[in-house]
């Protein structure tokens, strides 16, 4: 009974651990950017279905390193999942790192990400790849085939299938 609480205990506080370090990334990053002179189009705003969060999620990414034709950028969203069998809101958080090769407007988009469910320990863990298209306007568009694993905890991880995501958005 004791072992059984205390794994309870520990899944709540990895659980808060995570929400926690996720808000202090994304509120960091809005609060220590700033646009300067060459760095437009280095943040994104956008929704996306069939993605990382499952049928839709919001997200906010930022290119964190940019080279000549490689940048590398970090991702972080929210979504939703209503269960058939219950009412209860279960809330996704998305984190994801990637690489973007190609440019200024083409890219080859991968990386690969976590999307953590604030009603158990389950997780997706999700590598995908795919292409990016980012107009001098802002207009942001990715179409990517995703690989979905779900990691249910004390459970063997399971195939989840594929999906073919389709973002669209504001860059700016």
């Amino acid at each position: 009974m004791a072992i059984f609480l205390f794994k309870k205990v520990m899944k709540a506080i990895f659980k808060y651990i995570i929400l926690t370090a996720v808000w202090v990334c994304m509120f960091s990053t809005f609060t220590f950017s700033q646009n300067v002179s060459g760095e437009e189009g280095l943040n994104a705003f956008y929704i996306e279905g069939l993605g990382n969060g499952g049928l839709f999620s919001i997200n906010y990414d930022r290119v964190v390193y940019q080279g000549e034709r490689v940048h590398g950028f970090i991702r972080t969203g929210l979504t939703e999942w209503h269960a058939d069998d219950t009412n209860a809101l279960d809330i996704g958080i998305i984190q994801e790192g990637g690489i973007l090769y190609g440019g200024p407007n083409h890219f080859f988009d991968s990386g690969v990400g976590v999307t953590l469910w604030t009603s158990d320990i389950e997780a997706f863990i999700v590598p995908r790849i795919g292409y990016r298209f980012v107009s001098p306007e802002g207009l942001f568009i990715r179409v990517s085939p995703a690989m979905l694993v779900i990691n249910t905890g004390d459970k063997e991880d399971s195939f989840g299938g594929y999906w073919l995501g389709l973002a669209v958005g504001y860059s700016f």
